[in-house]
């Protein structure tokens, strides 16, 4: 969850909390898991984007022209350009192969931030991981024998 300047909250519906492991094992409510907006002034909540297998960590560039969110399953990052009211478009894998996506191992891509350079730093596989605002260069930090928090 990310709350913009504006005050508006955006936040992720991945199905933990609904799985074997992870919460009260339940039907899930939707047929898609997707990436939601709720305006300051309290207004209706609105769908922002459906396509994700599983949504998790977001976070905002610093001027909020961009929004990163990580796909769990998926082991990529995906940025969109942000427009009036937070809508997104010009979606495109920002990185890929962060971990396997195994639950089992805990080979995943979880929560994210920025730096003020634009620099990206995501918990994954066993370390943190950082990227140049590129994404083309990554950097791994952490241990070998436990899982990044």
């Amino acid at each position: 969850m990310v709350v913009a300047s504006d005050g508006s909250i955006i936040f992720t519906d991945p199905t933990y909390g609904r799985m074997p492991g992870f919460g009260l094992e339940r039907e899930q409510d939707l047929d898609f898991q997707g990436v939601y907006r709720l305006p300051a002034d309290g207004g209706d909540l609105q769908l922002l984007i459906d396509d994700f297998k599983a949504p998790n960590g977001l976070c905002f560039s610093a001027d909020e022209s961009l929004l990163y969110i990580n796909d769990t399953e998926r082991a990529h990052i995906r940025v969109f350009d942000v427009g009036p009211d937070h809508a997104l478009s010009n979606g495109r894998v920002f990185a890929e192969s962060i971990g396997t996506a195994d639950f089992g191992k805990g080979d995943l891509v979880d929560g994210m931030k920025l730096d003020e350079l634009g620099n990206v730093y995501v918990t994954g596989p066993k370390a943190s991981w950082s990227s140049r605002p590129t994404g083309s260069t990554w950097a791994r930090s952490g241990s070998q024998n436990r899982w990044a928090t």
